[in-house]
């Protein structure tokens, strides 16, 4: 149903609508909203339960229970307890013929999903190693205006012939193997 359908249904039968089970309605649903807001650590919908269950038992304690009624606020009824029983499937050619057709899309679907999810590692990877096979490398100096004498990157400071100190951004492997290579004289 769509809502300008709802709408007249709910107002032509406000009539029948039991005030205390809209309360514990509201209570759930603003206890659902609170705790969203302001505990969104804590699983709103289980806060939202318990106290929906908790104000449902009091008001059904409160103005029927201790008076001898029945209770006025309509719970669930009994869960069956146990399991569902035995039974075998159905494996007729009418079953199968209305089965493959949903069997068959729902695996194409599934198809396309791995084939896109390897698709998106495989890029993700390929995009992670091309820029950590390119790390920036600066050459630091010490620069004389600061406090301490600070290393600075500045191509117009002064840097020593004999040593370089440098400063590599980016996620270090081959950087690290280049070095352990004894082949990073090439970089600068």
């Amino acid at each position: 149903m769509h809502l300008y359908e709802l709408l007249p249904y709910f107002y032509f039968n406000l009539t029948q609508l039991n005030p205390l089970e809209v309360c514990v309605g509201i209570v759930t649903l603003v206890t659902g909203l609170y705790f969203k807001r302001c505990f969104p650590r804590v699983p709103n919908m289980l806060a939202a339960l318990v106290v929906g269950a908790v104000v449902g038992a009091a008001l059904n304690w409160f103005f029927f229970t201790r008076n001898g009624a029945a209770p006025g606020i309509a719970l669930v009824g009994k869960v069956a307890a146990g399991l569902p029983p035995i039974s075998t499937s159905d494996f007729s050619v009418e079953s199968l013929k209305k089965l493959a057709p949903v069997s068959l899309a729902v695996a194409t679907l599934l198809l396309h999903l791995e084939f896109a999810i390897l698709l998106g590692v495989l890029l993700s990877l390929i995009l992670y190693l091309h820029s950590a096979a390119r790390p920036k490398v600066l050459v630091r100096s010490p620069d004389p205006a600061l406090t301490h004498r600070r290393f600075r990157t500045n191509v117009s400071l002064p840097t020593c012939p004999q040593l370089a100190i440098v400063s590599v951004e980016g996620d270090g492997f081959f950087w690290f193997r280049t070095l352990c290579c004894g082949t990073a004289t090439h970089v600068f």
